[in-house]
């Protein structure tokens, strides 16, 4: 069994709130976004883990991404771009229908627990920034996303997939993932800490296959402008 963490981190934002909470809950696996590669590193150091970081965007704050670390043994880690990849990333644009962020990665990272290997998955996908409806440019890189996760036989999908459960592109990895966030809990934003204050949006996913069980989950406050999703894990 592993203990791990799904969070969109905001940057540089919260870090004040986010290294403490992470010193206490002291996940096996902690998974990611808006990520700078400056607090990645913090949080490497902070708490004794390794892991890997996939560049997604330079800005004002350095070079953001993606990322997960872990306390156990890893043996495969890896990022695959599904749109353009890390040689786009200096001075690249962006998409007209993504404002923020100019490549797109998913993270793998496998790890032994015991007699069991855990494949960890991550990525922030893009937004649609033109109203809330699903953009032509989150169906075709969903279709790309999907091509990546279905070469794996297994695995747990964690990120910010920018598109609330309700939407097509949420409720299609639905169909093909066990999407183990209760389906009572409307949101996974916080209202006092999300420039926008309360959305009743759930878009941080913990998908697994059936080789996955979740047998206890949390969403907590107070950490950044997402809640961070906690989750206790075994394979079964």
């Amino acid at each position: 069994m592993i203990k791990l963490i799904q969070l969109n981190v905001e940057g540089d934002r919260h870090i004040d709130k986010i290294t403490p909470f992470l010193k206490t809950e002291k996940p096996d696996v902690l998974c990611l976004q808006e990520v700078s590669e400056v607090s990645f590193n913090l949080f490497k150091a902070e708490l004794g883990m390794t892991g890997l970081f996939a560049p997604m965007l330079t800005n004002s704050e350095g070079i953001l991404g993606a990322g997960v670390l872990s306390q156990l043994s890893i043996i495969t880690s890896k990022a695959d771009y599904y749109w353009r990849g890390v040689d786009h990333l200096p001075g690249s644009k962006m998409h007209p229908l993504d404002v923020y962020w100019s490549v797109f990665a998913l993270v793998r990272v496998d790890v032994v627990s015991g007699d069991d290997v855990f494949t960890v998955t991550t990525t922030h996908f893009p937004k649609n920034h033109v109203g809330n409806e699903v953009s032509d440019f989150q169906k075709e890189l969903q279709v790309d996303l999907t091509k990546m996760l279905n070469s794996m036989p297994e695995l747990i999908f964690t990120g910010d997939t920018n598109c609330p459960r309700g939407t097509d592109i949420f409720d299609n990895w639905a169909t093909m993932y066990k999407d183990n966030i209760p389906k009572e809990v409307v949101t996974s934003l916080d209202e006092n800490l999300h420039r926008a204050g309360y959305l009743p949006y759930m878009v941080d996913a913990l998908f697994t296959t059936p080789h996955y069980e979740v047998v206890d989950i949390k969403l907590v406050d107070g950490v950044s402008d997402h809640l961070a999703v906690v989750a206790s894990i075994k394979k079964i």
